[in-house]
């Protein structure tokens, strides 16, 4: 017969187990973010979400493997919280607002400067940009399905030169991402020029 007292223990003895077990409440999307290519658009920019989704389907025909997946966070501070913390590597979001989360200023810098890299310019006034951490031949491979043989009808026209890549990017302060710009300036000998 268990006493109230063996109660109590058990109860304790299995919520130290409980905590000691390292269990996290979202551990499936932790291990589902990790196998996919996932880009992020902020919910109160309504444009951004389906230029994301549009971006996973091409993405997605080119380079399967990736596994692209979009999705929303509520707000740009939570997209800047995720790119900080590096849960999600890759946004899609105004020029002003990649502007003001590089620098720290404003809701989007909220939790201090992110350290971004520019992807590819998107329809105006939308930008790719990923943390700088982004693997080079993610971000070369990402190009390469965007700026290749069959061009995204996503990049912007106007900035879809190499050149006026980098000139845009260093109006916004935030410099292109290498493993993009190794692509643009150095394409593949097979490649058509971007």
């Amino acid at each position: 017969m268990i006493t109230r007292r063996g109660c109590i223990q058990l109860t304790v003895l299995g919520g130290a187990g409980f905590l000691l077990s390292g269990h996290m409440p979202y551990k499936q999307w932790a291990v589902y973010r990790s196998q996919r290519l996932m880009i992020v658009a902020s919910r109160s920019e309504e444009a951004a979400f389906p230029l994301a989704k549009a971006l996973v389907a091409e993405l997605e025909a080119k380079i399967p493997r990736a596994r692209p997946d979009a999705t929303r966070a509520p707000s740009i501070l939570h997209v800047t919280r995720l790119l900080l913390t590096q849960q999600i590597q890759i946004a899609v979001m105004t020029e002003d607002q990649a502007r003001l989360m590089a620098s720290g200023e404003g809701e989007a810098g909220y939790e201090g400067a992110v350290p971004l890299r520019v992807l590819a310019f998107l329809s105006e006034p939308y930008v790719l940009v990923s943390h700088e951490d982004f693997a080079d031949d993610r971000a070369r491979l990402i190009a390469a399905s965007l700026f290749g043989k069959h061009r995204s009808t996503l990049i912007s026209p106007r900035l879809s030169s190499p050149q006026a890549m980098r000139r845009r990017a260093e109006e916004l302060r935030i410099p292109l991402h290498q493993g993009t710009e190794k692509y643009l300036f150095n394409p593949p000998s097979d490649a058509p020029a971007p």
